[in-house]
């Protein structure tokens, strides 16, 4: 099938066409476990033979395109090829389910004849009603008289049809095509899908699976992890889209809430619960704000399906400090998959099981689920090195790690511990060190900065303040950013963001001082999720004057950033 696709020479999007099913399995199996072995914690996981699709062509009911067209000609609907904005006709694809061909092959011939300036199409159709919805996207105002042309031609042509709607999504450098909201314009603004016994309602816009046959591969999976523990008091669904998993485990349940931020898919979720006679209570907030209160929820049973770019690190936290007994994590992306599940297991969780679902073939995406469950809390790294004066510990997240009360006790003097944010090495001892320490960080920054230079300084008011002189030196570039070595002590104030952000050179995935357009785009295309900064050497006197230096690796998550940038780089 995949070697006979027309459009094969040119089209980004199948890239594992020539394998055969069993083959590209495996090799999806096998990047799930490369994922995880990146992380130490996880290196020895097992991960159980990939799922196979429940269809291998003819499977996808939402269709994402971009148009080009051009009056008098037929416009071009496909994907961009690759590494640049040139669109690749593909009239012949074999994924898109085949009731939806026809129509998107006569809008190739309207679109340029009513002079619509469309730009993208979100094409979804509904196995369940064999209905189709067309939401046509545009960078012009959404009342244009020609959508509206466009839309009664398509509704009286096309009896699948049963909606048309207009998004124009917000203004910003990069087009957003998924963003914003659909304006109704012809017929009905949603449709309704049907997985097992349960009815969803789907609006424009809102996520769903590539098929209904797949969410049912999802949905039951998810189940099949929660029935052994049933009844269980509450499951808590984070991420819940339109409520696929929280209705799918309702039965499961004496309470189930969702948390979703989407307007559109709060309302689908609700409805489809509705619909399908479930009691859901549905939270319309961030999954931030959500998390402040997770813990007085008293969940038993936590599920995260989060987009692409992972898991926040504070909602990870949350979802550890919150005790479930079980955690069920899903995702579409594995390397954020794994970074995400080595939080949890540092925080007291042990990846059970690990199914990799090829829910997309012949393209070399792999959706994977994982199961973990309550275990003994890991509240602190490695000890690094220990005497009866000096004891060195591993930060291993960004939040300081709880230590255990004989370590305040033994050791009550605290020299330095990296500061929120940062991971490294903390270093305790029985008595004051005679002198501070010398401290050398690794951060990743924006732009390329010169190859060395002095960061500003900062007068303070109090004219003993010492001020000590901090500088920084390049090491190298990786994808066009700055891996740089910052020096400076434990007597100088913690100011070193701030100052790389003075000198035009911000901490990638810094909230305060970073550059919010670079941290947004990272954070989706290189599972950034936290600033890249690590105190990677420390040297030390301790009271008898003997000399300690300790020296602690890139923790895996800021190589795994490093990684897909040099990867975004090479593509390109």
């Amino acid at each position: 099938m995949n070697a006979r696709c027309p459009h094969h020479t040119q089209c980004p999007g199948c890239t594992l066409r020539e394998l055969p099913p069993e083959a590209r399995r495996e090799k999806k199996r096998e990047r799930v476990s490369t994922a995880l072995a990146l992380f130490p914690a996880l290196h020895h996981t097992d991960v159980l033979p990939c799922v196979p699709a429940p269809a291998e062509q003819g499977y996808r009911t939402r269709v994402k395109c971009a148009v080009a067209s051009r009056a008098g000609t037929r416009a071009a609907i496909g994907l961009y090829h690759r590494n640049s904005h040139t669109v690749v006709d593909v009239p012949q694809c074999h994924v898109i389910v085949p009731e939806l061909l026809p129509l998107i092959d006569d809008l190739r011939v309207r679109i340029p004849a009513c002079s619509a300036p469309v730009v993208h199409l979100d094409i979804r159709w509904s196995v369940y009603q064999h209905k189709a919805h067309v939401t046509l996207v545009t960078q012009e105002p959404c009342n244009d008289k020609r959508f509206k042309h466009l839309a009664a031609g398509l509704l009286q042509d096309h009896p699948e049809v049963a909606g048309v709607g207009v998004r124009r999504p917000p203004s910003g450098h990069v087009l957003r095509p998924l963003s914003g909201v659909t304006v109704p314009i012809a017929g009905s603004s949603f449709l309704m899908e049907k997985v097992k016994n349960f009815l969803f309602r789907l609006s424009p816009g809102s996520f769903f699976q590539a098929s209904p046959a797949a969410a049912e591969l999802l949905q039951e999976l998810v189940a099949s992890w929660c029935a052994p523990l049933a009844p269980v008091a509450h499951i808590v669904d984070l991420f819940a889209g339109t409520g696929l998993f929280a209705i799918g485990v309702a039965q499961y349940a004496r309470k189930v809430t969702a948390i979703e931020n989407a307007p559109q898919a709060v309302a689908d979720a609700q409805a489809s619960a509705d619909l399908s006679g479930v009691a859901l209570r549905v939270l319309a907030l961030p999954v931030e704000q959500a998390c402040a209160n997770l813990r007085s929820m008293m969940p038993d049973i936590i599920i995260l399906d989060p987009p692409r770019r992972g898991t926040p690190f504070q909602v990870l936290e949350a979802v550890a400090d919150a005790r479930p007994a079980r955690i069920i994590a899903v995702a579409c992306d594995p390397e954020t998959f794994a970074r995400d599940v080595h939080v949890l297991a540092a925080q007291g969780y042990r990846l059970v099981q690990v199914v990799p679902l090829d829910l997309f073939p012949p393209t070399d995406h792999v959706e994977a689920a994982g199961l973990l469950e309550k275990s003994t809390p890991v509240r602190r790294g490695r000890i690094l090195y220990r005497d009866p004066a000096v004891l060195v510990t591993e930060k291993p997240l960004p939040s300081l790690a709880r230590e255990p009360q004989w370590e305040r006790d033994s050791y009550p003097h605290l020299l330095h511990s990296p500061p929120a944010g940062a991971t490294g090495s903390t270093v305790r001892m029985t008595v004051p060190s005679p002198q501070p320490a010398e401290l050398e960080y690794l951060a990743l920054v924006k732009g390329v900065p010169r190859k060395r230079g002095n960061l500003p300084l900062r007068r303070h008011k109090s004219s003993h303040t010492r001020t000590h002189r901090q500088h920084y030196r390049l090491l190298t570039v990786i994808g066009g950013y700055g891996l740089v070595r910052i020096y400076t002590t434990s007597a100088a104030r913690w100011e070193v963001p701030r100052q790389m952000h003075q000198i035009g050179h911000p901490i990638l995935g810094d909230d305060c001082c970073g550059d919010r357009r670079t941290n947004r785009f990272l954070t989706e295309t290189c599972a950034l999720h936290r600033p890249c900064i690590h105190l990677h050497r420390i040297t030390f006197y301790s009271a008898e004057g003997k000399k300690h230096r300790v020296t602690t690796p890139l923790p895996p998550d800021i190589r795994l950033v490093l990684q897909r940038l040099r990867r975004l780089r090479e593509a390109r």
